[in-house]
């Protein structure tokens, strides 16, 4: 695959390469011609880099990131993951659509919206006489929300501190899942 600048005078490939014990390795084929003043064609410069290592690091992270999203996806419960300092959702997953029925780029464009569909009169699970509730971020509380079509649905969150290797609370993840079932057995 060609990378970089495409000319007619650089070129740049990377090229799998079998040795003569069997092995492969992956080579990053730099080479640029050099030409005269008149433009002819004077020497090749060429460098031939191995990229084995890096290749494989890379496939390694596209792999991971591939079974993240296929949990992420697949889970019924909402995963999130919020950056304390910034207060800026990292990462919300796709669930968050289908349980809150409003779109995850609105929680990207403002991390404290899901909040709004808190039903009025609730309590906010944030907050206990105006003060966060754990504020080493672990929680674990129901409250129901009203979606855009009015219904209303019963939420179990449950969050967990992401810390630093200093241990200083650094982001937030967790689980929201719709328990509005659950309660309505509980109700008969």
């Amino acid at each position: 695959m060609n990378r970089g600048v495409p000319s007619p005078d650089r070129y740049r490939i990377e090229k799998r390469y079998r040795r003569s014990d069997g092995g492969e390795v992956w080579a990053l084929l730099t080479a640029t011609l050099v030409r005269h003043a008149d433009g002819s064609p004077q020497f090749l410069v060429g460098m031939l880099e191995d990229i084995t290592e890096r290749r494989s690091l890379h496939a390694a992270l596209e792999e991971s990131e591939k079974r993240f999203r296929q949990i992420a996806e697949h889970i019924p419960a909402v995963f999130f993951l919020v950056d304390v300092r910034s207060g800026e959702c990292l990462y919300v997953s796709p669930a968050y659509e289908r349980i809150w029925g409003r779109s995850c780029e609105s929680v990207y464009r403002s991390p404290a919206s899901w909040l709004e569909a808190i039903v009025p009169g609730d309590p906010n699970p944030m907050l206990r006489d105006g003060q966060p509730i754990d504020p080493k971020g672990k929680l674990d509380f129901e409250y129901r929300i009203a979606r855009p079509d009015g219904t209303i649905r019963w939420i179990r969150s449950r969050s967990f501190p992401v810390l630093d290797e200093d241990g200083r609370l650094q982001q937030i993840a967790g689980l929201a899942e719709d328990v509005t079932e659950g309660r309505e057995q509980e109700r008969r």
